[in-house]
């Protein structure tokens, strides 16, 4: 099974020190065909997993597991109501790297809200817990209750954009969205009858602050026109990253200055870690959505 998603364009291998650290990122990477799928990022092997699969979903039931780094490394794998466990039955490790975990089928009712991992425990081969860091909830459809929703074709290449949990300038339930303003707002297909991409200021990715560390995962643009192919929406390479915030108490959006504690703020950058939101005087008056 294949999926073009790739979760996140962050590289635990490389041994940078910020002022954030995991030794396991885990997330939801993408649901397609009936199958979940769990991408994860270790800085050192892993024994074991557990894991719960949450969804907004009615009549949520989690079938069969295949492939991954589980099965490419002979884990046996166990599957609850919820709660997925793996581990090795003769002491194997998934060693250090990143890719697809496992792909979970998936039987549910509805056709909009969300999956998000909870209660995530990862063990070296000591049986040592190791710092996981979970990924945000993966929306399937529209999720009309927040006020930026990204609407853009998966292209399989993402900018991680880590909000630390050292943001004074945030209150719970305020929106963070992530924009190109010269990005590729509509994939472009010359066999469609495309002539070359539209640019602009392009929403790639938001979040929700629950006042602790986010993760969000930014569209990237995919250039496949010297091969005769398609311009894939999103953020392009060497743009500079804009953010704003939704400010949930006073119904009003800002554009806010980052203090990044890694990367320059640009999209392409191999870590981009915001450490603080600065708020200038004036908010964002007027209609903000052309639609």
């Amino acid at each position: 099974m294949f999926s073009i998603r790739s979760f996140y364009h962050f590289l635990l291998l490389f041994s940078i020190s910020l002022s954030y650290s995991q030794d396991v990122f885990v997330g939801i990477n993408s649901f397609d065909d009936g199958f979940i799928e769990v991408y994860m990022e270790n800085s050192t092997p892993v024994a074991g997993f557990q894991m719960d699969i949450e969804s907004s979903f009615d009549n949520l039931v989690l079938g069969d597991t295949n492939g991954g780094l589980a099965e490419d490394n002979g884990f046996y794998i166990s599957v609850g109501s919820q709660t997925v466990l793996g581990f090795s039955l003769t002491g194997a490790t998934i060693p250090n790297g990143n890719g697809v975990l496992y792909y979970i089928a998936a039987n549910f009712d509805g056709n909009n809200g969300y999956f998000e991992l909870d209660n995530v425990v990862i063990s070296d081969a000591a049986g040592n817990a190791l710092d996981v860091e979970s990924g945000p909830a993966y929306y399937i459809g529209s999720n009309d209750d927040s006020f930026y929703n990204v609407d853009l074709d998966e292209t399989g290449q993402f900018q991680l954009v880590i909000f630390q949990e050292s943001i004074s300038t945030l209150e719970s339930g305020d929106e963070i969205g992530v924009f190109d303003s010269n990005g590729i707002i509509e994939t472009c297909n010359p066999d469609e009858g495309c002539n070359g991409p539209l640019i602009g200021e392009v929403l790639v990715g938001s979040g929700i602050w629950t006042g602790s560390q986010l993760s969000i995962s930014a569209t990237m643009s995919v250039d496949l026109s010297d091969f005769g192919g398609p311009t894939l929406n999103g953020a392009v390479d060497g743009n500079s990253v804009i953010i704003k915030v939704f400010k949930t108490l006073e119904n009003t959006e800002y554009i806010v200055s980052p203090s990044y504690s890694a990367g320059n703020g640009n999209f392409g950058d191999l870590f981009l870690a915001v450490s603080e939101l600065s708020f200038g005087n004036d908010p964002i008056y007027g209609c903000t959505d052309i639609s």
